[in-house]
Formats: C-alpha cells, structure tokens, sequence
C-alpha cells in the first residue's frame, strides 16, 4: 500500500467521522489493513501516578486488559515511559535491551498474550499535552513506509479525538469497579442479570446492585446507555 494513497485515504476516512464509535472503527480498519492486530490510545504522562481518564479507547482484547491491571504495568511499562518522553515512534522491541527486570517481564507477558510486537507513536502537544498510541500485532511485517503511514494514520487518530471527545462528553467518568465493567461487559453481551449471575456465580441481586451502581456512576439513564457510555470512556472495551 503506497504511502501516498494511505494518507489520502485517512484523511478521507478519518476526518468525516463525526463520533468516538465511529472514529474507532475507522482506525480499526487501517491497523488491519497493515496486518496489525488491535491499539489504544490514552495518556502515557506520569504514570506511576494514579489518574482517572488515562485510557481514551482502543480494542485490546479484555482479557489483555485486565492482566495488564491487575498486574499494575502501567507504573513499570517501557514502552508508556517511553513515550512520555521521546517524541519519535519506535517499535516496542527496541525498548528491551535497555529494559530492567520488571519492565521486560510487561514485554514478555504482553507477548505470551499474542502482543508479540507493536508500534507506539506518541504525541507531544503544545503546554507539555502528551498522548501516545500503541498498536500490537502477532507478526509484525512492517516497513519504514508502513511505519510512517501507521505515524500519519495516528496523528489524524489524536487530531480528531481531541475534537470529538469534549463535544461527546467524553470526559473523566467515575472509575467503574472490575465486577461493575464485568456486569456490564455481559449487559453489552444481551446477558439477562439471572443470567450473568449464573455466569459470574453470585446472585441475581448483586448483579442488579452492580448494573445500577454503574449506571449511576455513568449519568446513565437505561442499561444500554450504560453500555454506551462506559465504552465511549474506555472502561470497556466494544
């Protein structure tokens, strides 16, 4: 695929999105096009530190996701740290030979998940705003040209973001708990509350407890909407 014709096409496609959803799946497209798995955008910034709103939105997998939690990478990730500070995209595997211990077991443990290899493209804004991009792949099969269309590709991903987000309400929702997104992960699914407490093992009240403790925290007016929302704030996945 010609650079050229990439960055037509992005521009095209990505500058008419009018929506988060749509936005993302637009993005999809072309990470896929390039043989490139899934991505994520978010805040890269100080990440030892706690914050809410610092995953914008992506696909990773969520069982990716709730490792990656549960295990609290983010305050020894490489390839974050990294792109708070450097303003280039890299690819992940440069970061190991100058990686510590902790930090490439997050390598190693993202490539025992399938994340084998990625792409980061951070975005250093004006007043010290920084964002990054990362997008992970099993086989990794890009060249300099790829790379560079992915580079524009993920700009225009920010750009359009930065516009949209606001004009959505897609500012910082209150955290959602782990079983409040599990809840609502199976709501998204057509999942009854009986029967996502057969799935979960607990009853049927706690998880009716947990849908409206989490439609509550969302301003969320119906479960749907519920849905809706968390994943337009990135507390779960679509």
């Amino acid at each position: 695929m010609m650079l050229t014709e990439t960055g037509f096409r992005l521009v095209q496609d990505l500058e008419r999105q009018t929506d988060i959803p749509s936005l993302l799946t637009s993005f999809q497209r072309v990470v896929a096009d390039f043989g490139m798995s899934c991505f994520c955008i978010g805040n890269p910034a100080h990440a030892r530190m706690k914050e809410e709103n610092r995953r914008w939105a992506g696909n990773w997998p969520l069982d990716w996701y709730r490792h990656y939690a549960s295990q609290d990478y983010l305050s020894h990730d490489p390839l974050v740290m990294r792109m708070a500070h450097e303003p280039t995209p890299f690819r992940w595997s440069s970061t190991y030979a100058s990686a510590d211990a902790r930090e490439r077991r997050v390598l190693d443990d993202m490539a025992s998940l399938g994340a084998k290899e990625g792409f980061a493209v951070p975005v250093h804004g004006s007043k010290g705003a920084i964002a990054g991009v990362s997008i992970a792949a099993a086989d990794y099969d890009l060249s300099p040209r790829d790379e560079s269309a992915l580079h524009i590709a993920s700009l225009y991903l920010h750009a359009r973001m930065t516009v949209l987000r606001p004009a959505a309400g897609y500012l910082p929702a209150r955290i959602l708990t782990p079983r409040e997104r599990e809840c609502l992960v199976w709501v998204a699914g057509g999942k009854t509350d009986w029967e996502i407490s057969q799935i979960l093992g607990i009853s049927e009240q706690t998880v009716h407890g947990y849908v409206q403790n989490a439609m509550t925290k969302l301003n969320a007016r119906t479960r749907a909407q519920a849905v809706a929302l968390a994943m337009q704030a990135a507390q779960i996945l679509p």
